[in-house]
């Protein structure tokens, strides 16, 4: 398979609609467009593409034999049987593109709180290491009684079990929202997502993302006449969410067979009360075209209030703890150290 990654996917859809919608055949305007792609292997698989439609071959079979995921296949069935292939795969190519631009940002969001308790990590096994001890063995030499505060932060900065102890729950946490955020096989990637999706602001951002290229696929899809079971299905393995997908393969099961859904047993899933309500109304037709693209509007409208919360919010919050930290460990060791000075004086 030459296309590994849902992105790669979507700059393929982006190139057929840039070509469809000029009106080019579409063997001439890729092998142009392939020429200037940085992404080798897109470069390499958009041109063995382009070399099976130069020797005749539909671009539905050129896309299976290429190695795209059956979507994008589905995508250009249908786009050439209702004769918009552009259209359609441009209102794919949008719903990619708001993927390029704000999964940066999330995973941005995610480095700085990665890094800000990595430096908190740092900053107290220095501290640990050449502070607290000094301080330590100044006061036990005086014989001084010190405050609780201080007495908590020397027992804390105690090397043997103090910075170990920090050093295990820190690399712990850690890992765990390394894995979460990652979806190693060790939790799973359908498990990772759920647990992802229940993170205040990041997981909102993370599961408003999936859901409206989703919905905006699955609008799209039967828009070009597509049944809807399986238009759910494809859209779920476009969304570039494990639980989505999921999610939505199994609504598809209950919708073919006719199969009531219940919504406590959905309540901890991808799909909430309402999206399920949406999805399973007696609409059809336009009316139910246009119904999940004002959701997919609605969850986009929600991943942008999202980022701007964690870009606005987030930094602040990070530096207010790192400044509390410090400020709470520079006072509980100096306080006895100016009752020292007083008494000395």
């Amino acid at each position: 398979m030459l296309f590994r990654s849902t992105l790669e996917a979507e700059e393929l859809s982006a190139q057929i609609a840039t070509v469809a919608a000029a009106g080019l055949p579409l063997e001439t305007g890729l092998a142009a467009l392939a020429e200037e792609l940085p992404n080798r292997r897109l470069r390499h698989a958009l041109q063995s593409l382009v070399d099976k439609l130069s020797r005749g071959v539909e671009l539905e079979t050129a896309l299976r034999e290429t190695g795209a995921p059956p979507y994008v296949q589905a995508l250009a069935k249908t786009g050439i049987a209702s004769n918009t292939l552009g259209k359609t795969f441009e209102s794919f190519a949008q719903a990619g593109e708001s993927l390029r631009c704000t999964m940066p940002l999330v995973m941005g969001a995610v480095l700085y709180a990665l890094l800000a308790a990595g430096m908190c990590l740092v900053v107290w096994g220095v501290a640990a290491v050449f502070v607290i001890p000094q301080f330590a063995e100044l006061y036990t030499g005086f014989g001084m009684e010190v405050p609780a505060l201080t007495r908590w932060m020397l027992a804390l900065g105690d090397f043997r079990w103090g910075l170990g102890l920090w050093v295990l729950v820190g690399g712990v946490s850690l890992t765990l929202l390394g894995m979460i955020v990652l979806g190693t096989p060790v939790i799973g990637a359908v498990r990772s997502r759920r647990w992802l999706h229940r993170v205040p602001g990041l997981g909102t951002v993370v599961r408003s993302l999936a859901l409206s290229r989703f919905a905006l696929l699955t609008s799209t899809l039967l828009d070009n006449a597509v049944p809807l079971p399986e238009a759910l299905e494809l859209g779920g393995d476009a969304a570039g969410d494990a639980a989505v997908r999921v999610d939505a393969h199994e609504l598809a099961r209950l919708i073919r067979q006719g199969e009531p859904v219940n919504p406590n047993l959905w309540k901890w899933r991808s799909f909430r009360p309402g999206f399920l309500a949406t999805l399973r109304s007696p609409l059809s037709g336009e009316a139910l075209i246009r119904g999940l693209q004002a959701t997919a509007e609605v969850y986009a409208a929600r991943v942008r209030t999202g980022l701007l919360f964690l870009g606005t919010f987030l930094p602040p919050v990070v530096l207010t703890m790192l400044g509390v930290l410090v400020g709470l460990t520079v006072l509980a060791l100096y306080l006895p150290l100016i009752k020292l000075l007083n008494m000395l004086s």
